[in-house]
């Protein structure tokens, strides 16, 4: 279950970093902001990210490593790129 879930979520997240790239499915906004079909707001950091998440997602579960390697993974993402809160 653990493995189908990952793949399922690399996958997701995969479409969703690479649709952020393309200019006919995220146009800009009136402020000129790109919008994932017309809903949400991405920029390349963004898409970027999203991209490299759904990298880890699928070799987590494709190494088998499922639950704990993609969790493992996605978190170290997500604190290495989170801004520091020590000033």
């Amino acid at each position: 279950m653990a493995k189908t879930l990952g793949m399922l979520f690399g996958i997701v997240f995969l479409l969703v970093g690479i649709l952020g790239f393309v200019p006919g499915i995220s146009p800009p906004d009136a402020n000129g902001m790109p919008m994932l079909l017309h809903i949400f707001m991405v920029n390349t950091v963004h898409s970027v990210v999203h991209i490299a998440s759904g990298l880890i997602f699928l070799l987590a579960s494709m190494a088998g490593q499922g639950q704990r390697g993609s969790g493992f993974g996605f978190s170290v993402l997500c604190m290495r790129l989170s801004p520091s809160s020590a000033s």
